[in-house]
């Protein structure tokens, strides 16, 4: 979200670092960044950078690596822990950082709004914990069955998913596990996106402190949005151009 200006020009004096940067780079010949931005680039179609005709890749050999780490997505059971933290409810994370931050600072129709809307989050936030825990437990189930009769290793063990893996016993148990985890999560993004509409619009209407609370949300609205979004098409409809394992 951008800074709005009183905001700017209180914090930097109007000079933000960040546009200055990005003005400078569009008014540029030359421009030498790392593997990561210039990957990142790639990644988000070409919305970092300025256009480039050219380009020449120092340290090039590291360059299938970067790219690998740059546009893969990894997703572990501690990763949905994690996010669902920052999350938090009605006392705790970014949600209780909402209610402590409005209490008496908003109308009171506003508030018992707003803190309706996060007990319904409250209560999704307990599901989805339950049903990602059933979910990671069928996944590791099923990877156990596929490595049965293999000799051990030291190395992590990688299963790519096939359509004929998707045959295989046990598969249904990791769609049905998935299919109710992604339902709730599904509807927890719906509500936290009326959430984040609903900030907006008090912060639109005076109440500042809540602008890092609009940051955060929407921080937090991307990637259990792009959660969702790559779980779903790796359990369900994989795109022909992932890999997926």
């Amino acid at each position: 979200m951008p800074v709005p200006t009183k905001t700017c020009l209180e914090r930097t004096g109007g000079a933000c670092p960040f546009f200055r940067a990005k003005q400078a780079s569009q008014n540029a010949h030359i421009l030498v960044v790392n593997h990561a931005l210039l990957l990142t680039d790639v990644a988000v179609g070409n919305r970092v950078l300025p256009e480039y005709e050219h380009v020449i890749v120092d340290e090039g050999h590291h360059l299938e690596s970067a790219t690998t780490d740059s546009l893969s997505f990894r997703l572990t059971q501690s990763d949905v822990e994690r996010l669902i933290r920052e999350v938090g409810g009605s006392s705790s994370g970014i949600l209780g950082h909402l209610l402590a931050t409005t209490r008496d600072q908003v109308r009171p129709s506003d508030f018992a709004l707003l803190n309706q809307k996060i007990e319904r989050a409250t209560d999704l936030i307990w599901r989805i914990q339950e049903q990602a825990r059933l979910f990671f437990d069928a996944l590791a189930e099923f990877v156990a069955s596929q490595r049965e009769g293999q000799p051990g290793s030291t190395y992590v063990y990688q299963e790519r998913i096939l359509p004929a893996t998707r045959t295989q016993p046990g598969w249904d148990s990791v769609e049905l596990a998935w299919s109710a985890a992604g339902e709730t999560l599904a509807l927890l993004i719906a509500l936290l996106g009326e959430i984040q509409k609903g900030v907006t619009e008090l912060y639109a209407e005076g109440l500042e402190t809540l602008e890092d609370v609009i940051g955060n949300l929407g921080n937090l609205y991307r990637r259990l949005t792009e959660t969702e979004s790559m779980v779903s098409s790796l359990i369900f409809d994989p795109a022909a151009d992932y890999v997926i394992g």
